[in-house]
């Protein structure tokens, strides 16, 4: 059994599931008629979407990863959300700084029973959101080489990792950016507790 903080319906819906043929059987003593029954099979989707990620992700720490390639993770990390003037927040996980560090970026509409994560607010990020994100996630990821406007937004927001806040976390993510010098940057299909 999982323990989910974050499920992206969106990411699940693009796996498609194969038709099973048939039904589980199990029977049921109807008075005058005898045994007989029909059971609809529990729907397994994501489990059946974890089951063939297992086969083809790679663990987020290695090298050469490229985007749009599915990683498994396994670390503690924190959460919190951005929040701009006039676009959608973004929620960011992120794990401690190190070697290869790992940032996710999702929507918050997406969080499942988890307690509402610590919230900044970015007042001027603007309409060219998608590449300074992009920029934004990178340099909280490297932490060195950052642009003047960059760092401003990172002094802003603060590090998204919070040791007090921080839990085991696992799950899946697509990369959308890794360059193989500590920056890995990718979006999860879901995120739950680790089991300890």
């Amino acid at each position: 059994m999982r323990e989910l903080i974050y499920l992206s319906e969106r990411k699940l819906r693009e796996f498609r599931r194969e038709r099973r043929r048939g039904f589980r059987v199990r029977e049921i003593g109807v008075p005058g008629v005898g045994q007989v029954g029909i059971e609809q099979p529990a729907d397994g989707h994501l489990d059946d979407v974890i089951d063939h990620l297992s086969g083809i992700a790679r663990w987020y720490q290695e090298d050469g990863l490229k985007p749009g390639e599915w990683v498994q993770f396994d670390t503690p990390m924190s959460y919190l959300v951005l929040e701009f003037e006039d676009q959608p927040p973004v929620l960011l996980f992120a794990e401690a700084p190190g070697d290869r560090r790992l940032i996710l970026h999702g929507s918050p509409e997406h969080l499942i029973g988890a307690p509402d994560p610590p919230t900044t607010m970015m007042p001027w990020l603007g309409m060219s959101r998608g590449p300074t994100l992009q920029r934004l996630l990178l340099a909280i990821a490297k932490r060195s080489g950052l642009p003047r406007r960059i760092g401003e937004l990172l002094d802003h927001a603060g590090d998204p990792f919070d040791p007090e806040l921080a839990a085991p976390m696992t799950g899946y993510a697509r990369i959308t950016y890794s360059d193989n010098f500590g920056a890995v940057v990718a979006t999860p299909l879901f995120v739950a507790y680790a089991r300890q």
